[in-house]
């Protein structure tokens, strides 16, 4: 495996994490206020 597709794999996953982690607080943020 060459080093450039391995940090692009890393750059996705960093991505991915990201947006996972600003979805899930959004969602939390959400619910609160629904829960209110």
């Amino acid at each position: 495996m060459c080093i450039k597709s391995y940090q692009r794999l890393q750059q996705q996953a960093l991505l991915n994490a990201k947006v996972k982690y600003e979805f899930e607080s959004d969602a939390k943020s959400i619910l609160e206020r629904l829960a209110r």
